[in-house]
């Protein structure tokens, strides 16, 4: 025994790494059990966490993906605007491709992806997953 204390690798190795196993599992059952959480209800609302955790993350992919459309149909309009600055000074082909690119981007901003944009962070809320109070969760015992 000597010896494998002399040689703290080889002591972890052949009788530490066994004993910390056994210490940690002897720590979180004796935890578990004076938490007096059900480990079958917490596997259930871990999951439902979960789900709910990766609907929101969904829903805050679409939001960049909109406001990205947003600024880019911001960006197809000052195109427009600048078609119909260059056909009113060189060709007046351009102007009603001007027209065109200026009024469609700025009709869906204004009249589709603003109203959805406003709508998300209530979307975003009912997605929301909420926790209980520590205390509730704990079977209503105050303080916890």
């Amino acid at each position: 025994m000597s010896e494998l204390l002399l040689e703290p690798l080889k002591y972890y190795e052949t009788v530490g790494r066994e004993k910390h196993r056994e210490n940690v599992r002897q720590e979180l059952e004796r935890r578990v059990a004076l938490s007096g959480v059900d480990p079958e209800q917490n596997k259930k609302t871990a999951t439902a966490y979960k789900a709910k955790l990766g609907e929101m993350q969904k829903l805050e992919k679409k939001l960049s993906l909109k406001r990205f459309f947003r600024v880019l149909l911001i960006l197809v309009a000052i195109v427009g605007g600048f078609l119909i600055i260059g056909g009113i000074a060189a060709s007046p082909v351009l102007i009603p491709i001007g027209v065109v690119l200026v009024a469609v981007p700025l009709l869906v901003i204004f009249l589709r992806l603003n109203k959805t944009l406003k709508y998300f962070p209530k979307l975003w809320l009912k997605s929301k997953p909420r926790r209980r109070p520590y205390w509730i969760r704990r079977g209503g015992r105050w303080p916890p």
